[in-house]
């Protein structure tokens, strides 16, 4: 009997390991077809466009920042392919688990697709996935790939995204002046709010900046998320130069609402490129 328990138990662990197996392989190839398809997509339209970083109009502290960021304003890329690494935390009570995440962005169209691996310990693992395009909206985390997790942002997904692409346009900055999608209004000499317009909707953010130019911060307006009214910060640290730019090679995203407030993650950039 105990070896026949064995057996089962074994076919059951040999069966659910090829299942994951497959599983994210199946998760890997969706990624480069969407990869793929953000890029045909963008072949087929015209070049987008930005505001002159030196227009009285926008305020000085962002002409300012984009003025110390983009180094050279000739051929601005059209993607971004984004890794960075760190430590995740599931809540504020997590230690924090090693994680490394990989992301693409198509600028003109604002979409963009991201991939977070999550190492709870040797044996289990978390994948989340993001992912905004036009049709498809979504923001899930997979225990070993397969099984889904609930999340607290399982609703209002797109304003979550369209969070977590403006945070991360710091590493393509020239994208807070893309025309006809962000307005700007300064608050005081080191910050600017700027307003996002997307699908008939305006999200407010707050833009904090160092004496030297650079990024200090983003701050996201309020807005309801699974029935509470929540926000997130990001900071950024230790600016160098990446090709024509130049931007953090740490920042650490942060939650907060009325109760509670916690780090995400906290990541290192591991590469930048543009394409």
């Amino acid at each position: 009997m105990l070896k026949k328990s064995i057996i089962i138990f074994l076919l059951l662990v040999i069966t659910l390991s090829i299942y994951t197996l497959l599983s994210n392989l199946y998760l890997d190839w969706e990624y480069s077809q969407n990869l793929s398809s953000m890029q045909t997509t963008y072949l087929l339209k015209d070049s987008f466009s930005i505001t002159n970083p030196n227009n009285p109009a926008v305020p000085r502290p962002l002409r300012n920042y984009i003025n110390y960021s983009v180094i050279n304003f000739n051929n601005l890329p059209s993607y971004v392919d984004l890794k960075y690494s760190g430590l995740y935390y599931h809540d504020a009570r997590d230690k924090g688990r090693n994680f490394t995440a990989k992301s693409f962005y198509d600028i003109k169209e604002f979409n963009y697709i991201s991939e977070f691996i999550i190492d709870d310990n040797r044996l289990i693992f978390h994948k989340l996935r993001e992912k905004l395009l036009e049709s498809n909206k979504i923001h899930e985390k997979k225990l070993f790939g397969i099984i889904n997790r609930p999340t607290y942002y399982s609703e209002e997904t797109e304003k979550f995204l369209r969070t977590r692409f403006i945070f991360d346009a710091v590493y393509f900055p020239y994208f807070y002046l893309a025309n006809n999608q962000i307005t700007w209004n300064s608050i005081d000499d080191k910050s600017v709010l700027i307003s996002l317009r997307k699908n008939n909707q305006i999200m407010n953010y707050t833009l904090k900046f160092n004496a030297d130019y650079s990024l200090n911060s983003i701050v996201s307006e309020d807005f309801l998320l699974a029935g509470k009214r929540v926000r997130f910060v990001a900071n950024y640290s230790n600016y160098i130069r990446q090709n024509n730019f130049r931007v953090p090679a740490s920042f650490e995203l942060i939650y907060e609402d009325s109760l509670d407030n916690y780090t995400i993650f906290k990541a290192n950039l591991i590469n930048v490129s543009y394409k």
